[in-house]
Formats: structure tokens, C-alpha cells, sequence
């Protein structure tokens, strides 16, 4: 009367811990871009009020696309890609229960490996 453990080898299991992050993209000219920053590249704060004109000008040149990152979050899409669905990959972090929360897990499912997707649970990413 003894459990009976599988033959079958484990996926290895790789977690991320971090900050969940909607970054915002938009495709912008390099002259719009001159009169935001001194030089391309980089990274500068912004005040919430700047930041609401900031995203009103770039999105009369491009659409705004709102994608999942933050360093860990990245790292873990990375790692279930390449992983070709034999890793099982996990992300935590603290993510709302609303509109933006929903589309932050449902977008960060969304870029992994079809493969992995087509395979279950192994090297999909569960936030």
C-alpha cells in the first residue's frame, strides 16, 4: 500500500518573481520623438499629467499598443519560448482584479510558444 510514483521524467519548473508592467508602444517619427527626449534611447520620468498628453500626441501618429513586460515577466516569456513547451513556467507578481489586470494575464498568455500552448500546461505561462 504504497503511492506510486511516475517513470516519466518531471518538466523542470522556472519562477519568476517581479512587477508586473503594460508597456505602452507606439510607432512615432524621429523629429515628434526630438521634441520628448534630447537623444533616442533611454529612459525618463514623467509626470502622470505629461504622461496622459505624452500617449494623446503618439497616438495620433500610431496605434498604442499595450503589451505585458517588466524585467521578470520577460525573462519568463523568454524562458517558456525557448523551452519549446518543456518547462513549466510561472510568473508572480501582483496583478489586479480589473479591466487591466484581465488583459495583462490574457496578453501574457497570449505570447507564448504556440506549441507549448498546443502541448497544456507545459511552458504556458501562468500569472
Amino acid at each position: 500500500m504504497g503511492v506510486e510514483l511516475s517513470s516519466a521524467p518531471l518538466a523542470p519548473v522556472v519562477v519568476a518573481l517581479g512587477d508586473p508592467v503594460l508597456d505602452i508602444l507606439a510607432r512615432v517619427s524621429p523629429a515628434w520623438l526630438a521634441t520628448v527626449v534630447p537623444e533616442p534611447g533611454g529612459c525618463l520620468p514623467i509626470l502622470p499629467g505629461a504622461m496622459e498628453q505624452l500617449l494623446e500626441d503618439a497616438g495620433k501618429q500610431s496605434e498604442l499598443v499595450r503589451i505585458p513586460g517588466g524585467s521578470a515577466a520577460n525573462v519568463i516569456k523568454g524562458v517558456a519560448n525557448i523551452g519549446g513547451g518543456g518547462v513549466v513556467c510561472r510568473f508572480v507578481g501582483m496583478i489586479g482584479r480589473d479591466e487591466t489586470g484581465a488583459e495583462y494575464r490574457r496578453k501574457l498568455a497570449e505570447q507564448v510558444y504556440v506549441g507549448a500552448k498546443e502541448q497544456g500546461r507545459y511552458g504556458a505561462i501562468h500569472a
